[in-house]
């Protein structure tokens, strides 16, 4: 048997200069096909088709981009300035006219609408419409914002209720409070799904129980989703049943 010589690795090996592929490593932008929101994403051609194949649509007119690491010097906005997509993946959607394609509900959750990701920006969609904020009293991290006002207000009272902490641990008389002091109702009935009727409670796949909610035979057509014992506000009225359930298990007698 002959006995090989493995020759140890140069600290210095010849380079070879590799070819990147045509279109690799270049990204663009794509609106989302299931909520329309704006996405960057690569664009070389096997990438392209499976993400547009999924419903997304590539946005060609706003270019595309090497998506280069924070300081290198290889990308450049229309202005020929450098920049890099990772930490500015907006910038050139942006200074290419395409502040109108985000939809309302994206500007909203980035807090566009607030702080604008930069001074010249300008979004029409926000021209005719009122949103709602409210902001936490117990810490300076929740903003929260939506276009109806019960919506924002809805996601207040989730948050202050929520107990990650013994401030954000509030019970509904320190809502009520709050919602005087804010000017807030934070008990007010919900539209569509939320509210509880005679017909949906009877409608219910676990069947009638309109004797386990007390005065059912008096209760209006859109009364809100609230547990008259607790304040707790249920999402459906199958959910109520089943909160006020509990609540006739605890009163029942050992």
């Amino acid at each position: 048997m002959t006995n090989q010589v493995y020759e140890a690795p140069s600290l210095y090996p010849e380079l070879v200069q590799q070819v990147t592929p045509p279109g690799k490593g270049q990204h663009g932008y794509y609106r989302r096909g299931d909520n329309g929101w704006i996405i960057t994403g690569p664009v070389w051609p096997s990438y392209r088709a499976d993400m547009e194949y999924k419903d997304n649509v590539f946005l060609a007119k706003y270019g595309v981009f090497l998506y280069d690491m924070p300081g290198n010097k290889t990308v450049f906005d229309v202005n020929g300035r450098n920049f890099s997509p990772v930490t500015e993946p907006w910038r050139q959607i942006f200074q290419k006219g395409g502040a109108k394609e985000f939809p309302l509900d994206q500007i909203i959750a980035f807090r566009w609408h607030i702080r604008p990701p930069y001074r010249e920006v300008k979004f029409p969609q926000l021209a005719q419409v009122e949103i709602h904020n409210f902001f936490c009293p117990e810490c300076d991290k929740g903003i929260f914002s939506a276009v109806r006002r019960p919506d924002a207000v809805d996601q207040l009272r989730i948050h202050l209720t929520s107990r990650f902490n013994d401030n954000h641990s509030y019970r509904p008389d320190d809502l009520k409070a709050l919602g005087e002091e804010y000017g807030i109702n934070f008990f007010e009935p919900r539209q569509g799904m939320n509210r509880v009727t005679r017909s949906n409670l009877i409608d219910a796949p676990d069947g009638p129980d309109l004797d386990l909610v007390p005065g059912a035979d008096d209760l209006p057509p859109n009364d809100a989703l609230t547990c008259p014992e607790c304040s707790f506000e249920a999402k459906s009225a199958i959910g109520l049943n089943s909160h006020l359930r509990s609540h006739r298990k605890v009163a029942a007698p050992v």
